[in-house]
C-alpha cells in the first residue's frame, strides 16, 4: 500500500510541475523591458523691446530760460528783442541773477502776471 500511495503521489507531483526530470532548476526569466524617452523642454520666450528714452533737457541753460521768456513774456514786450539779446544778457548774468530771473519769468508763466514778473525776468529789479 505504501506503494501505491507513493506511486500516486508522484503522478499528483507530476501533475503539479514537480517533474524530477528538471533537477531542480527554474524557468528563465522574461527579457526586461525598456524605459521610454525623455521628453524635450519647451522654447523659451523672447524678451520684449526696450522703451524710448526721453527727450533731454536742453543743454543749453540760456537757450532754455531765452525759449522760455520768448512764449511767456515774448520779445516784443519792452523786455528783451530777440533770442540772441536774451542769451547773451542771461550768460552775462551771475549765478544769482540767473537764478532770480529764471524765478521770475516762472511766476510770469504760473500766474498770467506778466506785467508785474516780465520785466524782472529781463534782469531789472528786484534781479538787478
Amino acid at each position: 500500500m505504501r506503494f501505491l500511495m507513493i506511486l500516486a503521489l508522484s503522478g499528483t507531483l507530476g501533475l503539479l510541475g514537480c517533474d524530477s526530470s528538471s533537477n531542480g532548476t527554474g524557468g528563465s526569466g522574461g527579457s526586461a523591458g525598456t524605459g521610454g524617452s525623455a521628453g524635450t523642454g519647451g522654447t523659451a520666450g523672447t524678451g520684449g523691446m526696450g522703451g524710448e528714452g526721453g527727450a533731454g533737457g536742453a543743454s543749453d541753460p540760456a537757450a532754455a530760460f531765452c525759449t522760455q521768456y520768448e512764449t511767456t513774456c515774448g520779445f516784443d514786450s519792452g523786455g528783451h528783442s530777440s533770442a540772441e539779446e536774451c542769451i547773451a544778457a542771461y550768460n552775462s548774468y551771475d549765478a544769482e541773477r540767473k537764478a532770480c530771473v529764471e524765478t521770475h519769468v516762472g511766476f510770469a508763466e504760473d500766474t498770467g502776471d506778466t506785467e508785474l514778473h516780465c520785466p524782472h525776468a529781463t534782469g531789472e529789479a528786484p534781479c538787478a
